[in-house]
């Protein structure tokens, strides 16, 4: 009995595995072929053939090119999640949002794609776990905060007006942010985030 109780308190260490590897280069690939192509046009089986594994592999690391594309979504989102941790009050939160947003379209460096990548998220929000909104989830948090410290808009509700938030800023880009310019951008996403603040 000791012994079981012993092996339960051990915790092995996450570390990467071939397995991981191959998932991001699966990823990297992928992008290269959305940007090529566009994401309508890119094939799975291209996309496997390029990333040297077979299309079951593929289908291992992803359900399908939604799932691909949850996938890129959640790796821009990380880093603005970052951003936004070392904020002090809600309105450097929201200007912390629209840098990250900024440098992810950037990243992409395919304002299409990323347009298409955003596009997908909004549409099958739903579909997509809580704890898959890295975004979502951190800026719930600041928007209560914001809330409780009289930042955020009177009359508000947090959890709504967070949505409506990230909605705003998404709907930007996929729509007249696909063809601004990054300075124009920029400042719809600014203008956009002032309307929430108090």
């Amino acid at each position: 009995m000791r012994m079981l109780e012993l092996t339960q308190e051990i915790s092995i260490a996450n570390r990467p595995t071939r397995g991981d590897a191959t998932r991001r280069k699966i990823v990297d690939t992928a992008i290269r072929e959305f940007k090529a192509v566009g994401v309508e046009k890119a094939s799975i089986a291209n996309i496997a053939r390029q990333a040297g594994v077979s299309r079951p592999t593929f289908y291992f690391h992803f359900a399908d090119k939604k799932q691909l594309l949850f996938e890129l979504q959640h790796r821009l989102e990380e880093p603005i999640v970052v951003l936004i941790e070392d904020c002090e009050d809600f309105s450097s939160t929201l200007a912390a949002v629209v840098r990250g947003l900024a440098k992810a379209r950037k990243s992409v460096g395919n304002h299409q794609l990323f347009s298409d990548m955003l596009l997908l998220y909004t549409k099958n929000t739903q579909d997509v776990p809580m704890d898959d909104q890295p975004l979502l989830r951190a800026l719930e948090k600041r928007f209560i905060a914001a809330k409780n410290r009289g930042e955020l808009r009177e009359g508000l509700s947090p959890i709504n007006a967070t949505l409506l938030y990230l909605s705003s800023l998404y709907g930007y880009l996929i729509g007249q942010g696909r063809l601004a310019s990054d300075r124009e951008c920029a400042a719809a996403l600014r203008m956009i985030s002032s309307l929430f603040c108090e």
